[in-house]
């Protein structure tokens, strides 16, 4: 029995871990780490991931049934989100070469600002997005919906942890300039991807 649940529990925790690893909000972890503090990006990016999953874990079955018709525009609200920070960052970046001593003048944000930053961009990503479906499946294929809880989350906040590091990394060792136009352009880009599928998923496979 507890083989079982064990068997279980890693089933899901790996296929959530393995979509999440490639997916938008991830991106969007690490694009937000480049530029501020790993941690307090992490603690936002799982607060949210907790709360997207008890969401996930309370809908169930029946109610995606009800809700599919929605979640097609919530994908396109979320792709062009990605699209306006990508768009906004790529701005920033110009303004930095253009008027330096004024960019600096403004100072980083503070940790609670961050964090809530965080939360709220990937609680918004993930609404309507594959591993929050995916979760909802899960509880229904399992009836086990602790164990989903669990084991979904975890994956999330690994991979959050993943993204936030990989941001610092980034940030330690490629210049700001660079590492902010390649950011935004790829935030851009996933964004618009986001909306293509969202809109016609018979294109190509979606991963988004």
């Amino acid at each position: 029995m507890i083989d079982a649940l064990l068997l279980q529990a890693a089933g899901v925790f790996a296929v959530i871990f393995a979509f999440e690893l490639v997916d938008r909000t991830n991106f969007g972890v690490v694009a937000l780490s480049a530029r501020h503090s790993p941690g307090d990006v992490w603690l936002g990016a799982a607060l949210a991931f907790v709360v997207s999953t008890t969401i996930a874990v309370g809908i169930g079955i029946v109610a995606i049934a009800f809700l599919a018709p929605y979640l097609v525009w919530v994908k396109v609200a979320g792709g062009l989100l990605l699209v306006g920070f990508g768009l906004r960052g790529l701005a920033r970046a110009r303004g930095t070469e253009e008027h330096e001593p004024s960019e600096r003048s403004s100072g980083p944000l503070g940790h609670s600002q961050v964090r809530l930053l965080a939360f709220s961009l990937i609680l918004f990503l993930e609404m309507g997005d594959n591993t929050q479906i995916l979760t909802i499946l899960f509880v229904a294929s399992t009836r086990n919906p602790l164990l989903v809880f669990v084991a979904a989350t975890l994956a999330l906040v690994t991979v959050a942890g993943i993204g936030a590091r990989s941001g610092e990394f980034l940030r330690t060792r490629v210049p700001a300039e660079r590492l902010e136009r390649v950011l935004a352009a790829v935030l851009v880009l996933i964004g618009s991807l986001t909306v293509l599928f969202a809109l016609e998923p018979g294109l190509f496979p979606s991963f988004l």
